[in-house]
């Protein structure tokens, strides 16, 4: 995977498809550094509205169907090609599904309410 990671984004162009330079990069730099005043991870766009984020069971249903993939990716084949028990793979799938779910919900708690500094 590492391999054709590096082959995909140095050799082909794939690591660049759709990725455009800005229009006006030195005006628009400049703003950054006037308004952001210390490091940080910055959403853009970023709305104090928490009507605008999407509902706790979206999130988690979003979480669960990834987790499902993951599941399928990796846990099936244990079973199918290399003869893990059924009993452990059903197990190691709830575990992982209600983690999605409990993560999913404290993340969602402290996206929600974030501490003010």
């Amino acid at each position: 995977m590492f391999a054709w990671g590096a082959i995909s984004h140095m050799v082909l162009p794939l690591g660049e498809v759709g990725i455009q330079p800005l229009s006006e990069e030195a005006a628009i730099t400049a703003v950054f550094k006037d308004k952001i005043k210390g490091p940080g991870l910055y959403l853009y766009p970023y709305s104090q509205d928490s009507a605008a984020l999407p509902s706790l069971g979206s999130r988690i249903t979003l979480a669960v169907g990834m987790v499902v993939l993951a599941i399928a990716g990796h846990l099936v084949p244990l079973w199918n090609w290399y003869g893990f028990p059924a009993p452990f793979v059903a197990a190691a799938a709830v575990d992982a599904i209600i983690g999605v779910i409990l993560g999913t919900l404290v993340i969602s708690r402290i996206a929600l309410n974030p501490r003010r500094a």
